[in-house]
């Protein structure tokens, strides 16, 4: 049986633009790794009409906002027939999925700098 590795990152972050995501098919029964980063505070970014008007606070979240997306995303996951895991339990960091990707004439490819990222993650999750 074939097993695929497919990541999902959950970055509330700031705004980022991807290419154009190439074709791909999951099965059902195929893994899928999740990996959720949200910040312990929520910054509120107001920019004023002039630089005196502009300020930052932080709000600190009252709930695990962290554990109740992975709950959500890994449950609707699961519905839909595919084994969920949990990427920050394996010792991956972000550093080590940031740019994990590379697209080339529409086809995903593993960077060449993260092989051993890679290997790692289809030896614990294969």
């Amino acid at each position: 049986m074939k097993t695929s590795i497919i990541i999902i990152f959950l970055f509330l972050a700031g705004c980022a633009t991807l290419p154009t995501n190439p074709n791909f098919e999951v099965k059902a029964g195929e893994t899928v790794g999740i990996y959720i980063e949200i910040p312990e505070n929520l910054t509120h970014t107001f920019i004023g009409t002039t630089i005196f008007n502009n300020f930052e606070k932080d709000y600190p979240i009252q709930w695990d906002l962290e554990a109740y997306a992975y709950k959500s995303i890994s449950q609707s996951l699961k519905n839909a027939g595919f084994k969920v895991i949990n990427l920050k339990e394996t010792n991956v960091s972000y550093k080590n999925l940031k740019e994990f990707l590379i697209v080339k004439d529409k086809k995903w490819f593993i960077n060449p700098k993260n092989k051993d990222t890679f290997n790692t993650l289809q030896k614990n999750l294969a």
